[in-house]
């Protein structure tokens, strides 16, 4: 199940990524079945804690979704809005739980770099 729910996640977010960044401008703090989670803005960086303790950091000012999955843990969407026209959006997928668990997914978005492009054959 757990390798099934992050694609699920990012397709969705590709598909609508402006109106889940407009739903989560107003949340700084989500409560999950297992403690709370929460963001504490710096001047460049978001710190994002579970129960007081850091997950860890994400570039810009974020803000926070709880989504809904039937599973043994809760997952939090965290949105960081970027200032930069070539990555206005970022996210990253923490995992709630089950107990003291917390772990945090590595950031993914709308990044447009042609750092390393090059021509597809044909």
């Amino acid at each position: 199940m757990r390798a099934f729910v992050l694609p699920v996640f990012v397709a969705a977010l590709v598909a609508s990524t402006q109106s889940w960044c407009a739903a989560a401008d107003e949340h700084t703090n989500v409560a999950t079945r297992f403690g709370p989670v929460e963001t504490q803005p710096g001047a460049d960086r978001s710190d994002i804690r579970f129960r007081g303790a850091s997950l860890g950091q994400v570039d810009g000012n974020a803000s926070l979704v709880k989504l809904t999955v039937r599973d043994d843990a809760d997952y939090v969407l965290v949105a960081a809005a970027l200032p930069g026209p070539q990555c206005r959006h970022r996210f990253t997928l923490p995992r709630i739980g089950p107990g003291d668990e917390a772990t945090m997914s590595q950031p993914f978005g709308d990044c447009l770099s042609g750092f390393g492009a090059r021509r597809a054959r044909d």
